[in-house]
C-alpha cells in the first residue's frame, strides 16, 4: 500500500497514466485548475477509487489528487 499524509499528492495534473488507486482508509481531494488556481472540485474516501479513465486509457492525469488526511492506497495497475 501507498501511504501519504495531508497535502502529500497522489499525482498531478498532466502526469503520465499510471495505475488506478483504491483508498483503503483517509481521503483525498480531487483539484482542477480554475481561473489558474487549483480549486477542489470532488473528494473521496475509503472504499471509493479514482485514475480509471488514465489508467485504462493510457491518456494523461487530467487533475491533481492529494491526501486530505492520512490516507492509505491501493494501487492496482494492468500488469
Amino acid at each position: 500500500p501507498v501511504v501519504l499524509q495531508p497535502g502529500d499528492a497522489v499525482y498531478r495534473d498532466g502526469d503520465a497514466a499510471g495505475p488506478l488507486y483504491l483508498i483503503q482508509e483517509g481521503r483525498v481531494r480531487i483539484l482542477r485548475a480554475r481561473h489558474g488556481r487549483p480549486t477542489e472540485v470532488s473528494h473521496l474516501g475509503a472504499g471509493e477509487y479514482f485514475g480509471e479513465v488514465s489508467a485504462v486509457k493510457g491518456t494523461p492525469r487530467t487533475a491533481t489528487v492529494e491526501a486530505a488526511t492520512p490516507v492509505r492506497l491501493l494501487t492496482l495497475s494492468g500488469d
